[in-house]
């Protein structure tokens, strides 16, 4: 999960245009089945096409409209789920895009922390409501990353086997109600690190015996690798960022060899030498 920049100064025309579908909702207590939908290929531009939770691309798969704070209620015991927010059902700042299976784990949940200061709808405008998702939260302390507001990277850690750490109270939220641990998950993030593991050793068992090359020039085989990995980690179209990010922040975590200090030493310094300065 990665922070994006959403610009809520302009809100798509089709959305803007659903006001009576608006003044429905509020009448009704409750939302406009399907008008949000209008707004799916703005999000799919927005996210690249990718799921705002997992970060799975979704070229292959079902996109669903997701509302950061549920438009509905439910009955769930893992998380609260016991309150809509109705009125958000067509608010810019509350639409995300998601993979069905985050969409579906999701759900209705939405804990906050300030429960004595839960949201009610206070006859706010329309208009108003595209850009009020940053002063509720500021209200409601939830325990879901936005990831338009917040900056997820700043929390969310792994293992070397790919797996989000538990490390606070919002990741673990995260994590258990998308279950970003799934096992589908795993396998689509751990071989990003074991193909570029594995390429570099490669690398360096071609050249490690090869007296004639020079300390420069077996520092030069590992180049092109170690460029094109970071460009990947900072393509915003490239899948699972947030861990393709991870691994280059933490390189020696992840690609140093347990007993090849040989390796280490040439990997350290090829980053070093490589690796975009930021």
């Amino acid at each position: 999960m990665i922070h994006v920049k959403k610009d809520l100064s302009k809100v798509p025309d089709k959305l803007t245009k659903k006001k009576a579908d608006f003044e429905n909702t509020i009448i009704n207590k409750k939302y406009s089945k399907e008008s949000y939908k209008v707004v799916q290929k703005d999000l799919i531009d927005l996210y690249h096409d990718k799921c705002a939770y997992c970060e799975t691309s979704l070229k292959n798969n079902f996109r669903a409209v997701e509302h950061y704070r549920p438009k509905g209620s439910d009955v769930d015991s893992k998380c609260d789920a016991s309150y809509g927010y109705y009125w958000l059902a067509l608010s810019w700042s509350n639409l995300v895009l998601s993979c069905s299976y985050c969409n579906s784990n999701k759900g209705c949940c939405f804990d906050i922390k300030n429960q004595s200061k839960r949201i009610a709808y206070k006859n706010e405008c329309f208009k108003d409501l595209h850009t009020i998702t940053k002063q509720y939260n500021e209200q409601e302390k939830p325990l879901l990353f936005h990831p338009e507001i917040d900056n997820p990277e700043e929390f969310i850690s792994f293992d070397t086997n790919s797996k989000i750490k538990l490390t606070d109270e919002r990741v673990k939220y995260i994590v258990k109600i998308c279950k970003l641990n799934r096992d589908d998950l795993i396998e689509l993030r751990y071989p990003i690190l074991k193909t570029f593991k594995d390429n570099l050793i490669e690398i360096f068992n071609d050249i490690r015996y090869d007296k004639e090359l020079s300390s420069q020039q077996k520092l030069n085989s590992f180049k092109r690798e170690i460029i094109n990995f970071s460009k990947k980690a900072n393509d915003n179209k490239s899948d699972f960022l947030a861990w393709r990010k991870f691994i280059l922040k933490n390189y020696q975590t992840f690609l140093f060899h347990p007993t090849e200090s040989n390796y280490n030493t040439i990997i350290k310094l090829a980053f070093l030498k490589f690796l975009p300065k930021k």
